[in-house]
């Protein structure tokens, strides 16, 4: 999985490899710091994914996983996101470092980059 670093404190990331590499690359974002997991993926795309387990992974390892699920092509729920963000405030201090990972392209094929925007307070 790779990290493409935004800010000082939030990343978006390719997928992680499912299966037997899920831990692996769990672990080594864990080692470069980032302390909380945003997944955009559907229930659906994880298990084409092979990424049921990422949020057991993820809190495995000591690190917080938030999902904010997203089908190709739309945008979220409304308040969806803003409830992630609060809960993620919520457990964090302003400093945890956390990435954000998505799905599929415009082009249907999988992204290799997730998008996440904050609004400070």
């Amino acid at each position: 999985m790779e990290l493409f670093w935004i800010s000082d404190v939030i990343a978006v990331a390719t997928r992680p490899r499912g299966g037997d590499w899920l831990r692996d690359d769990l672990a080594a974002a864990q080692i470069r710091s980032v302390r909380i997991v945003v997944s955009c993926l559907t229930k659906e795309e994880e298990s084409d994914l092979g990424l049921e387990a990422e949020s057991e992974e993820a809190r495995s390892l000591g690190m917080d996983f938030v999902r904010v699920a997203i089908a190709d092509q739309g945008v979220p729920q409304q308040g969806v996101v803003e409830e992630a963000l609060s809960s993620i405030g919520e457990r964090q201090d302003r400093t945890a470092r956390w990435l954000s990972t998505a799905g599929k392209g415009l082009d249907g094929r999988r992204s290799s980059q997730g998008r996440c925007s904050c609004e400070p307070d």
